[in-house]
């Protein structure tokens, strides 16, 4: 894959609102989608659906996802774990579900 262009997600988890966006290996983003934060179950199926959204229209290959989201977290597991400005969500295996579901590496 050297030389090809390459593109990646980016997903920003937030007390208020949630960022997905796909950008290139010089950093610059390419689209981006905002939207409010509720609870797990809905905005982690709203991130994955704008993922995938944001993969289709892309013009090279997305070969990675980094997602972004305050504390408490178990990086190597995954996990976000309780973190003060997100009630309920506890224990979300993140890295887990955005994994499968772009079926790419996410951290």
């Amino acid at each position: 894959m050297d030389g090809m262009k390459k593109h990646y997600i980016g997903i920003d988890i937030g007390g208020t609102k949630c960022a997905v966006t796909l950008g290139d290996a010089d950093g610059t983003i390419l689209l981006k989608e905002r939207f409010l934060t509720e609870s797990p179950d809905v905005t982690v199926k709203r991130i994955l659906d704008t993922a995938r959204s944001l993969m289709a229209e892309s013009d090279a290959p997305v070969i990675s996802a980094g997602i972004s989201c305050g504390g408490p977290l178990d990086p190597d597991r995954g996990v976000i774990l309780s973190p003060p400005n997100l009630p309920g969500w506890d224990h979300v295996e993140i890295v887990r579900a955005v994994t499968e579901a772009l079926d790419t590496p996410a951290v």
